[in-house]
């Protein structure tokens, strides 16, 4: 797959390219719940009743603690990572395409100090 995505990125740049996810509609018709643990079903998994992390159904249906927004952001990252993307592309792929996009005005300081 990174050899599509790598010549995705060539012909069309950063600036043309956004995420995008049909998440958390993707699971449905298999079976997944997307709730979250319920204090009890987080004690049995160890997590004590008023603290841990919260996990939703997939997650827990999979075995895992990520959440499934975890997973596929991870997934992306690392592709985006492996094509050598500064952290200026990154950020037009994770959201500024699309708030250019759909002409939506966005005030948000994403690197923690200075213009956005």
């Amino acid at each position: 797959m990174l050899k599509y995505v790598r010549i995705a990125f060539e012909l069309f740049g950063a600036r043309r390219i956004m995420f995008g996810s049909d998440w958390p509609v993707c699971g449905v018709g298999r079976g997944t719940n997307f709730g979250h643990f319920t204090k009890t079903e987080r004690a049995e998994e160890g997590k004590g009743e008023e603290g841990g992390e919260q996990v939703n159904g997939a997650d827990r249906e999979r075995g895992r603690g990520k959440s499934a927004w975890t997973e596929w952001h991870d997934v992306v990252e690392k592709l985006l990572e492996a094509c050598e993307l500064d952290e200026e592309e990154k950020e037009w792929v994770w959201w500024r395409t699309a708030a250019e996009a759909y002409g939506v005005e966005v005030d948000v300081d994403v690197g923690g100090g200075g213009d956005a």
